[in-house]
């Protein structure tokens, strides 16, 4: 079964992938850096090594979660949501530390000339567009927000997995607030 984390960056991906590796005893690698601006070869790229997790770059871009649905129609699809204002001040943070992420953002945001109210407003309707292309199917998307009430025990048993009690969720590759 392939696991699709479909959120956006800085909502929690990384954290929820450490917790996943724990649960389902796999390993996420991270797509190759050059395939982000080429879907296809990223795609090509899981059928070839066989991800069981795949996550971030180029799979959370635009709708790629409906080609990855297509493509893998038993998949499980997990989306990560983080209050919006707090998600652009990480972005800001982010792109500080890290340049490259400017291209990102601005591809995915119109960042470079969008108002922050603009962006977030992207960033929400995008999570709503998930929500609801997948509302007609019961247990095929689990939506997480892990700055409110995140259960690991949810997690396994949307994946069909035992729950294991002394799990709980990490918080890594948090930025410092500047």
């Amino acid at each position: 079964m392939k696991i699709c984390v479909v959120g956006a960056h800085k909502t929690g991906t990384s954290s929820l992938v450490v917790m996943l590796e724990k649960l389902t005893k796999t390993t996420w690698d991270k797509t190759p850096m050059a395939m982000w601006n080429n879907p296809e070869a990223a795609f090509a790229w899981v059928r070839e090594t066989n991800q069981t997790i795949i996550r971030d770059s180029p799979f959370n871009f635009f709708d790629h979660y409906k080609r990855l649905d297509e493509e893998y129609p038993d998949a499980k699809f997990i989306l990560t949501l983080r209050p919006s204002l707090s998600w652009y001040q990480s972005v800001m943070r982010w792109q500080k530390c890290f340049p490259y992420t400017r291209r990102i953002y601005n591809h995915l945001y119109g960042w470079s000339h969008s108002s922050k109210t603009d962006v977030i407003s992207k960033y929400e309707t995008r999570n709503k567009e998930i929500i609801k292309y997948f509302e007609t199917r019961p247990g095929k998307l689990l939506v997480i927000n892990l700055w409110e009430s995140a259960n690991p025990g949810e997690l396994a048993t949307f994946l069909g997995l035992k729950p294991q009690k002394e799990l709980v969720y990490p918080h890594v590759n948090a930025n410092k607030k500047k």
